[in-house]
This record gives C-alpha cells, sequence and structure tokens, in this order.
C-alpha cells in the first residue's frame, strides 16, 4: 500500500521522548522549541550564556580564524585579548636615517630615512610613504632631523625647518629651530601632526631646509627617525 502522510496537525499527536534542552513530548511542540533556542543564519537575535568556540585556529588577517566577523563589531563592555591584536588596516612605519645626506643651503630637499625598523605594509620607499589600499583615516606622523655642520663657514644663526608634505603639496612645518653653527656639532628638529582624512594613494613626504654657508650634512644617526601609524 502506498504510504499516506497525514496531515500536519497530527504532529501534535505524535509523541517525543524529551532529551538534551528540549522537554516539549509531542514532536509540534519540540520542533518548535528547538527552532526558537536556535541561532539563525539571518535577522536580529540576542544570544545569552557563555558560548565557547573550541576551534583554535590562529588568525592572521580580517578574514580567517575560528570566529569571522565580515562586518562591523560592537563590543559593549571590556574586550581582553589572550594574543597579539593584529590590525591589517593600521599601517605602521618606524625609519631612521642611518646614512649621511648633503644639503644645499635654501633648497628644500626630501628627506628619506634610509633603514626601515619597521614598515607593516611595504608603504614606504625612497622618502614617500603611501597610503596602502583600504588604509585610509588619520594618521600620526613624527619626525626628527640632525645636521651637523661639518667644517662649515657659516654667516649668521643657520635655521634649520622641518616640514610635511601630502600629495607633493606642503601641509605644515613641524619643526623650526636656530642652530648653533659650530663645526662638529649636531643641531636638529622635529615634532608630531595629524594628518585627517587620508584615502588610499596618498603620499606623505618629509622635507627639510637649512640656511648656511659652505656644506653640511643630515647625520646618520637615532636622533634622525620618522615614525607613521593609522590612529583612527
Amino acid at each position: 500500500m502506498p504510504l499516506t502522510i497525514p496531515p500536519l496537525i497530527y504532529a501534535n499527536q505524535i509523541d517525543f521522548t524529551p532529551a538534551g534542552n528540549i522537554t516539549a513530548n509531542k514532536v509540534q511542540s519540540a520542533i518548535e522549541q528547538l527552532d526558537s533556542a536556535s541561532v539563525h543564519t539571518s535577522g536580529n537575535e540576542n544570544i545569552g550564556g557563555l558560548k565557547i568556540f573550541t576551534d583554535t585556529t590562529d588568525s592572521t588577517n580580517s578574514t580567517s580564524g575560528a570566529v569571522q566577523c565580515r562586518g562591523g563589531l560592537g563590543i559593549a563592555k571590556n574586550l581582553s585579548i589572550g594574543g597579539s591584536l593584529l590590525l591589517s588596516n593600521y599601517p605602521s612605519l618606524i625609519a631612521r636615517r642611518t646614512t649621511n645626506l648633503s644639503l644645499t643651503s635654501g633648497q628644500l630637499t626630501n628627506l628619506p630615512y634610509t633603514s626601515e625598523d619597521e614598515d607593516s605594509h611595504n608603504a614606504y620607499s625612497n622618502g614617500i610613504f603611501t597610503v596602502p589600499a583600504n588604509c585610509g583615516g588619520k594618521y600620526k606622523v613624527t619626525a626628527q632631523v640632525s645636521i651637523n655642520f661639518f667644517n662649515a663657514s657659516v654667516a649668521g644663526v643657520p635655521i634649520i625647518v622641518l616640514y610635511v608634505y601630502v600629495n607633493g603639496q606642503n601641509y605644515t612645518c613641524i619643526g623650526r629651530t636656530l642652530a648653533t653653527g659650530v663645526s662638529g656639532a649636531n643641531d636638529g628638529c622635529g615634532n608630531s601632526v595629524d594628518l585627517p582624512g587620508l584615502v588610499p594613494g596618498n603620499t606623505i613626504e618629509i622635507r627639510v631646509s637649512v640656511s648656511f654657508n659652505g656644506t653640511i650634512t643630515v647625520s646618520g644617526s637615532d636622533k634622525c627617525a620618522l615614525m607613521i601609524n593609522r590612529i583612527a
């Protein structure tokens, strides 16, 4: 004989043995209780209680790991990180000038920092930092310059000026100092500035200008450092 499927209402009459967290004793009620206790793939839901994900897959970027969140994530209380917090769209650069660079009096010169201690996104090259893809936002730039007046014949008081340029245009002066001009002495300046609203492809560079007579050199030392970080 062909199998006849009874009407849906019969599910209310079929016995079910409660198990696990299901307390209903009829099939229809058990199904409804199971649905109400399930996490669904769409829609807004509140999930209570402590949930522990036992998968230990490590995360190295925003689309890997045991738990992946492809949209924004709001945290109402403290967030405790047991391992490293990797911000894949927050570039970080730490560099120093480790070789000397001769300067011409009154000439604005690009100042490359030749030794990179950190360049998270390979964004710095030939003295220019380029904002990487998907990394737009506010950046903090901290730059220093150290000038050595090697055997310079100085008339008056030399002035050292340090600038931050964005997209090839002067954004701001972050350092201005009157140098001693003493032969063999190191003089310098430096400061920090925030650059809001940068977008991928924007460039940041440091330029320096010095007024003097004779030959002077940017010193290659840890007194001549550059740090660029996305902060928001």
